[in-house]
């Protein structure tokens, strides 16, 4: 169990398993391992009462908790739910982090609510949840080529150039979270919303 009531909820989204480890859906996963290690936060525990893992600390003197569903990305909300509805967590306190097509790759997004914008993990959340309304970084993955379908290419690893562009994506979107930590949902928006990470 988790010992203290989280006050700050980061969430990333993905699938478990290793064959999904290092793909585009699970940018969110990727996100929430890489500010664990920048911060040195402990392992990622399973917690499976709320169906998923965690591990908690603190970043510049801010508590967080780091929270990545196990139950697979289309019913994240079976997971998420539960969690924020038992501690009671402000949903403007959760950061629901995620790979987003509609956005180029280099590009990250922070909204304080919204749609799904047909994501199906972002959905599952909206259904559980009842509300649109938390806070989210969408973490840009692009298009994938013509010949290539959506689910197929959002399930492959990011190849070539894309690895660097990504591994400096992830740091810029670490540092957009702690200034959601430290300063809201607005200022992170104002903030970040404008970077690119050129290819």
């Amino acid at each position: 169990m988790i010992l203290n009531r989280p006050k700050n909820l980061i969430i990333g989204l993905g699938n478990p398993g290793r064959c999904y480890e290092k793909t585009r859906h699970n940018a969110g996963f990727l996100l929430c391992e890489h500010i664990r290690e920048f911060y040195g936060l402990p392992p990622f525990e399973d917690i499976e009462r709320f169906k998923g893992e965690y591990t908690e600390g603190l970043i510049k003197g801010n508590p967080i908790t780091l929270f990545r569903p196990l139950t697979y990305m289309n019913k994240s909300g079976e997971a998420v739910a539960p969690l924020v509805n038992y501690y009671k967590i402000d949903l403007q306190n959760v950061l629901v982090c995620y790979d987003d097509l509609d956005l180029p790759l280099g590009k990250i997004r922070f909204a304080r609510s919204g749609g799904s914008g047909g994501h199906r993990g972002i959905e599952s959340i909206i259904g559980q949840l009842g509300t649109k309304s938390f806070p989210r970084l969408r973490i840009g993955i692009g298009r994938p080529p013509e010949a290539l379908a959506v689910k197929e290419y959002v399930l492959q690893s990011f190849w070539g150039d894309q690895l660097t562009i990504i591994e400096k994506v992830l740091d810029l979107a670490k540092d957009g979270v702690v200034c959601f930590l430290e300063k809201g949902i607005t200022e992170a928006m104002n903030s970040y919303n404008g970077r690119i990470i050129e290819q």
